[in-house]
């Protein structure tokens, strides 16, 4: 299979659950790799399984035939450790380019953490989750009024809370034992220790359902460019078809 070559001069760098991060994906264009090759390296890595869980995270993507694919995303110690190996002038260029923008990324993060506290939300060292009260406050900020329930209602209401709570339950605890996974070492997970709770209680709600609903919201736009493309060609066909039988 011929490589896929490179056409773009800078990484493509994000910053997932407050950490700069790239994907198998990026990695395969820009050193003109094939992806599965970079999959296989991934999977041959000779490194521990504690680094592995902190710095490779499997997602998913869904590719241009519609099909759910898997690729990684990348923390720059993982992308440190994968791409050392790749030699040659423009793996050199590439690893230049891909330190650089973590270097930065990271700067900025930095910087955002150091501001005063009036200009960012409010946080201490070890910030508690919202409470009840507060987080009831945010969901519903810029919204009308509840509207009064009969009492059987209001059951029927609080019974489908619950249960969306439940179906809610969990996206949230896959999304904090990863946090627990990526940011703590072995000995912090043996037994509660004030790192863990500091991972532990850095973990909010809108962070913890934001990957899922990104995920989400992309599998729907994928959707709907694959519906509009097969929309287009049986216009095009019904065209041709009714152009062949005029003549």
């Amino acid at each position: 299979m011929a490589k896929t070559p490179a056409r773009r001069t800078t990484p493509r760098i994000a910053v997932v659950d407050g950490q700069p991060t790239t994907t198998s994906r990026d990695i395969a264009e820009t050193f003109g790799k094939a992806h599965k090759d970079v999959l296989r390296r991934i999977r041959d890595l000779d490194c521990s399984p504690e680094f592995n869980g902190r710095n490779f995270a499997p997602i998913e993507y869904t590719d241009g035939k519609g099909a759910a694919q898997t690729e990684y995303r990348i923390t720059r110690d993982g992308f440190a450790f994968l791409c050392m190996g790749f030699t040659g002038a423009r793996a050199a260029q590439w690893k230049e380019r891909y330190i650089a923008t973590f270097n930065r990324m990271a700067e900025r993060l930095a910087a955002k953490a150091a501001r005063p506290h009036h200009v960012a939300q409010p946080r201490n060292m070890a910030p508690a989750l919202p409470g009840p009260d507060a987080l009831r406050a945010h969901m519903a900020a810029g919204l009308s009024p509840a509207q009064p329930l009969s009492p059987a209602v209001a059951a029927l209401v609080d019974r489908r809370a619950w249960d969306l709570c439940a179906e809610a339950f969990p996206l949230l605890r896959d999304h904090i034992a990863r946090q627990v996974a990526y940011r703590t070492i072995p000995a912090d997970r043996a037994e509660p220790t004030p790192a863990l709770h500091a991972v532990l209680a850095e973990t909010t709600l809108t962070t913890a359902l934001a990957g899922p609903i990104r995920a989400a919201e992309q599998r729907a736009l994928k959707f709907i460019e694959i519906a509009a493309r097969c929309t287009q060609q049986a216009l095009q066909e019904a065209r041709a078809a009714r152009a062949g039988d005029a003549a």
